[in-house]
């Protein structure tokens, strides 16, 4: 076997000499033949991968780029786009002859005569690259960028760019050039955050590509080789020299004239001139949106529902519950209303100098001469910020030493309930607000103002988000559980008179009425209607906290322990938000039926079909009042605005129907209205995001918040009469009263109203309507019910 083997090797090493005969022929040959395999095998394996991303060029036929979602109102109006990068599709029969020509001229030349590279192309600028010693020409082709954009990616490497060219000509064997320019035209980035060339002529130029003129095309035709270097708002004379070089191209291919391209270039100067895009400026902060506060609360929702990919570049339409028409009158009444208070709360001073002289005259006499002091009465001559500043620059410290001096614990208590009064914080902060409406038959929020203009520093959606004392507001939420629980009537005559209260220790609350009136026995109708506090402290004590508190958890959609249990919730002591008290006040139209808000109805994906549903049923619910008590407070809210505390909406302007109530909170701090028409119910609140700055002396919930409701009302009014009305009235019985005794009526009795009573609360004698027992003067309470803070309406 051995001997075999070393035979066939002798006789193999005789032919390679005889065909060989010297060894630097052999060495060239064998060197050949490895180069060839070398290349044969890299050009096999190019081959493979390139084969490896065919598929993905078969599958963009179906391919669907990335595209913004649209937020609709209910009408289907746009309200805006959620987007990362901005990208508006196109078909290729709405593009221009004259912008295909500007592209091919610039990006490839040769488009229609090559088969998706271009080897003319190549040539030409490997030697003008190599002569300039710098890269000036590009040799890719609109198909190759294409290929690259979609499939190879970004890399710069030579693997990639061999994959690149030969996904190109699969590409253009596959596709017509028109399908190529298509996908190019819809995919390519133009800069400043935009994609498409749709997009690009909407951020540049401000309309839609098919109206772009000779030049704009071509100033677009010069981005994508470098969106950043040649953009007209970062580098106006680079652009400039580009779109000249675009224009000669143009010239050079045939496609315009001489005379056509100078007169282009001539007409882009004004544009040059005019030019209003800041070099940092986005597609995306330059988007429309008509409801920032709005949108971006469902912004948020759905981006935890669906994904950031899906949001943004799905292409979905989101059907949303807003109706524009309500939210721009929205925005309208509360900007208003925002300026007209900040013009006054700016210049709001601290006004108590007049308590301070009353119980401290002596020693301000005193202090005054001592320290050569002006008076403090001489305040009034002066501006009113620079009498605030005089104060506290002036006196506050010598107050501050005569208290320490002596320990006056009166002057002490002063002096610590305005320490936090700052005189600069009025004048540098802004007086905020929010308004919130619903529709209270379906459930739909139509209109959501969180504040004033919404940026990067002001983003807190104040209708949803904040909770503030509600002050008097929260009166006919309390009203209706003492009603429903059967334990008071709107006759009930209740004694309006000032009491004291008295912890264990002796300390006190004094709560009080707005107005510092009190009107004696009064019924629970008028004691709404004139906001009375002693009256719905006296309701409280009458019905009691641990039988209302679970009704009024109910009501408000909250659990029970989250309300104090103490009598100063009858005043609203506690937080609420816009859209809590909208909620709340809109079971009375309802009818006593639970109301579920929301703010989505459906999410449909690019094809139409329906991805979430996000409505709810609101014709169904749970009864939390009866529907007579519904009715009853209605018709107390009804009395409120058109006898009350809520008749300033009258004075605004409004002359529609409406039902509700004012809400002011102790020194002036937080204005309220919330009240409904017949088919929407609308919460307003203003008030500065520092609960301790106060709009000022007298700048009460009827004087601020009620205007903002009524001209929103007011601006709607026609547009809602058209609507079918909603707004239950039932379940009730009415009993004729003597309006000027408030019992049965007798013969003597010149005037009578109507009254209205839940079935089996109704009086039948006259001993039905005696008042209740008036409280004694003093009163001693538990440590649990003592509060004190007192609210003001």
């Amino acid at each position: 076997m051995r001997f075999l083997a070393k035979r066939a090797a002798y006789l193999a090493f005789v032919l390679v000499q005889r065909l060989y005969p010297r060894s630097a022929e052999l060495y060239l040959h064998i060197r050949a033949f490895l180069v060839a395999t070398l290349v044969f095998l890299a050009g096999l394996f190019i081959f493979v991968l390139a084969i490896s991303d065919v598929g993905e060029v078969y599958r963009l036929k179906s391919y669907q780029p990335p595209t913004p979602s649209r937020l609709l109102d209910r009408k289907g109006r746009l309200i805006t786009t959620f987007f990362q990068d901005m990208r508006v599709l196109v078909n290729i029969d709405e593009i221009p002859l004259i912008v295909k020509h500007a592209f091919v001229a610039m990006e490839d030349n040769r488009f229609y005569e090559h088969p998706g590279i271009d080897v003319q192309g190549i040539l030409r600028a490997f030697f003008v690259n190599l002569f300039a010693a710098d890269i000036k020409q590009g040799g890719s082709t609109i198909t190759q960028q294409l290929a690259k954009v979609l499939l190879t990616g970004k890399e710069r490497t030579l693997k990639r760019k061999l994959k690149e060219a030969l996904l190109a000509l699969v590409l253009d064997a596959h596709y017509s050039k028109e399908e190529i320019l298509h996908l190019y035209f819809n995919e390519i980035y133009f800069g400043h955050g935009t994609y498409g060339v749709t997009a690009a002529s909407q951020f540049y130029f401000n309309k839609d590509v098919n109206k772009l003129s000779l030049g704009e095309a071509a100033l677009l035709a010069t981005l994508p080789a470098a969106p950043n270097l040649y953009s007209p708002a970062k580098n106006p004379h680079l652009s400039k020299e580009r779109l000249l070089l675009a224009l000669a191209r143009m010239v050079d291919r045939g496609f315009i004239t001489k005379s056509q391209a100078e007169k282009a270039y001539q007409e882009m100067q004004g544009y040059y001139a005019s030019l209003n895009i800041s070099p940092t400026e986005t597609a995306y902060g330059r988007r429309v949106d008509e409801a920032p506060f709005y949108s971006e609360t469902v912004r948020q929702i759905l981006e935890k529902e669906l994904g950031k990919s899906l949001l943004y570049e799905g292409g979905l339409t989101i059907h949303g519950t807003l109706d524009l028409d309500h939210q721009r009158a929205a925005q309208a009444a509360l900007s208003e209303g925002l300026r007209r208070q900040n013009a006054i709360s700016r210049n709001y001073i601290f006004t108590r100098y007049e308590e301070l002289a009353a119980k401290h005259a002596p020693e301000l006499e005193l202090l005054l001469y001592a320290f050569n002091l002006p008076p403090l009465a001489g305040g009034k001559k002066l501006s009113q910020f620079t009498w605030q500043l005089a104060f506290f620059n002036d006196h506050f410290e010598i107050l501050d030493l005569l208290h320490l001096t002596f320990g006056e614990k009166k002057l002490e208590n002063f002096l610590h309930s305005i320490r936090s009064q700052d005189p600069f914080l009025n004048r540098t902060a802004s007086v905020q607000g929010a308004l919130l409406e619903i529709d209270h038959k379906t459930g739909e929020v139509t209109a959501l103002v969180g504040g004033s203009s919404f940026n990067a520093q002001n983003q807190i959606n104040r209708a949803l988000q904040m909770r503030r004392q509600v002050g008097s507001t929260f009166k006919p939420i309390l009203y209706a559980a003492a009603i429903d629980l059967e334990k008071v009537t709107a006759a009930t005559v209740f004694s309006d008179s000032p009491v004291v209260f008295l912890d264990e220790q002796g300390s006190e609350w004094l709560p009080e009425n707005y107005s510092g009136v009190y009107r004696g026995f009064i019924p629970l109708r008028e004691a709404l209607a004139i906001s009375a506090n002693m009256v719905s402290i006296a309701v409280a004590r009458e019905v009691g906290l641990s039988l209302l508190l679970p009704k009024l958890g109910k009501i408000l959609g909250i659990s029970e322990k989250q309300i104090p249990y103490n009598l100063s919730v009858a005043l609203g002591s506690f937080e609420l938000s816009p859209y809590q008290m909208a909620k709340s006040f809109a079971l009375f139209p309802r009818g006593g039926r639970q109301l579920e808000p929301y703010l989505i109805r459906y999410v449909e994906d690019r094809e139409g079909r329906r991805l979430l549903s996000m409505s709810r049923d609101n014709s169904v619910g749970e009864q939390l009042l009866k529907p007579g008590t519904a009715a009853i407070v209605t018709s107390l809210l009804e009395e409120a605005v058109n006898r009350g505390t809520g008749r300033s909406i009258r004075q605004a302007g409004y002359v529609g129907y409406a039902a509700g109530k004012t809400g002011t909170t102790n020194n002036y701090r937080d204005a309220w209205f919330v009240g409904f028409n017949k088919r929407y119910t609308t919460a307003v609140w203003v008030g500065y995001d520092r609960p301790s700055l106060s709009l000022g002396i007298g700048h009460s919930g009827a004087g601020v918040a009620a205007p903002i409701w009524a001209q929103f009302n007011q601006k709607i009014r026609n547009l809602v009469e058209k609507e079918e009305e909603y707004l239950v009235f039932e379940g009730f019985v009415k009993v004729p009263i003597c309006r000027k005794q408030r019992l049965l009526p007798k013969e003597t009795c010149a005037e009578t109203y109507e009254e209205l009573f839940l079935p089996g609360t109704e009086p039948k004698t006259e001993e039905a309507l005696a008042p209740l027992p008036e409280l004694p003067r003093q009163i001693r309470i538990d440590d649990e019910e003592f509060f004190a803070n007192d609210d003001r309406t």
